[in-house]
């Protein structure tokens, strides 16, 4: 049900406004600017980059299944929720997730988690020739480094021991515990496949993945927490934790602006478009609101919000007739004050 909750929940909260798409881009981490801004507007920052390598054609066949299910209904290129989707809403909720503050980076903590452990346990048995499970070879070169630098005669012990201390915490439920373990490779043990994990557990593909992100989630988090009751832990992820709210792009466009640069000397600089620029912006005054002042003076914000006082749809090629004298990124800089509670900016978990 994991996935089936988490497109419902996407679904509702696009109203129709946006197409069959916009979840899917969402799931998967897209960086535009209609993404980030439906992101930060709609408060959907749990569920960006949790499914990156979600194909376009598996996520379609979901939803035609969906459909079937009359859970969904197609309404032009949108989607809606029938009487049941809402139901079945209402009954099982989108399960809690931390998509932005993460932003892919637990799956980086499993994979090294992972390798090491699988490394650790070959090494214990003095055997030094094995095939790691884990192809990333960044991810390989870390865990190199990190073998050199930190193994001792019975690591391997204090890891898991580590590791149990944690997963016997209250928050993980026994499915995910399972998850994870079953996911874990070592010495003449495999770990299982998300199809193997599926057919195990009886669920599909999509669900068990998200309770893996979810249970890397959890860890990170706790162990950030609590560094001190786990200081291996803590070495192999301390530097994924993040508390930026901007992606990597809009953080560099917000940096130069700090230093001067204005919208059309960042795009020459980055040698970028400056619709890209613009999407940048956006995005940063989601954040940091006051950045709008240098855009939109305080007149024609005032102007702009009293007209979506008394409008249905917030779909820029409604408001466009309604407010001709705006650009398009004024609109979506006026959506973005608007959304933000005129200045208050919104949680960024």
């Amino acid at each position: 049900m994991l996935f089936t909750s988490i497109l419902l929940e996407l679904i509702e909260n696009f109203k129709g406004e946006r197409s069959f798409r916009a979840p899917y881009y969402i799931l998967q981490g897209k960086r535009s600017g209609q993404t980030i801004q439906d992101l930060h507007q709609l408060k959907l920052y749990p569920f960006f980059h949790l499914l990156p390598k979600l194909n376009v054609k598996e996520y379609d066949a979901y939803l035609q299944k969906l459909v079937k299910e009359e859970l969904i209904v197609r309404k032009g290129e949108s989607l809606i929720l029938t009487s049941l989707g809402m139901e079945m809403r209402k009954n099982h909720p989108a399960p809690s997730l931390f998509g932005w503050k993460f932003k892919g980076n637990e799956l980086i903590f499993g994979n090294r988690l992972n390798l090491i452990i699988q490394t650790l346990s070959h090494l214990s048995k003095r055997d030094r020739h094995f095939v790691p499970m884990i192809r990333d070879e960044r991810i390989r070169q870390y865990v190199k480094v990190w073998i050199r630098n930190t193994y001792y005669q019975g690591v391997e012990r204090n890891v898991l021991r580590e590791l149990e201390n944690v997963l016997t915490s209250a928050i993980f439920p026994p499915i995910e515990r399972a998850i994870f373990v079953y996911r874990l490779s070592g010495k003449s043990v495999t770990s299982l496949t998300w199809s193997q994990l599926a057919d195990k557990f009886h669920l599909t593909k999509y669900d068990v993945y998200i309770y893996y992100v979810m249970i890397l989630q959890k860890l990170i988090h706790t162990i950030e927490k609590e560094q001190t009751k786990y200081p291996i832990l803590v070495s192999i992820s301390a530097d994924l934790y993040t508390s930026k709210e901007l992606t990597n792009s809009a953080q560099k466009t917000w940096e130069l602006f700090q230093q001067g640069y204005v919208l059309h000397d960042i795009a020459n600089k980055r040698r970028l478009k400056s619709s890209t620029i613009e999407d940048h912006f956006v995005e940063i005054a989601s954040v940091y609101p006051d950045v709008m002042a240098f855009f939109l003076e305080d007149s024609k914000r005032l102007m702009g919000e009293k007209v979506l006082e008394n409008v249905e749809s917030f779909k820029l090629s409604a408001l466009k007739p309604l407010l001709p004298t705006f650009s398009y990124f004024e609109l979506r800089l006026l959506l973005t004050w608007k959304e933000n509670g005129n200045g208050q900016t919104g949680s960024n978990t």
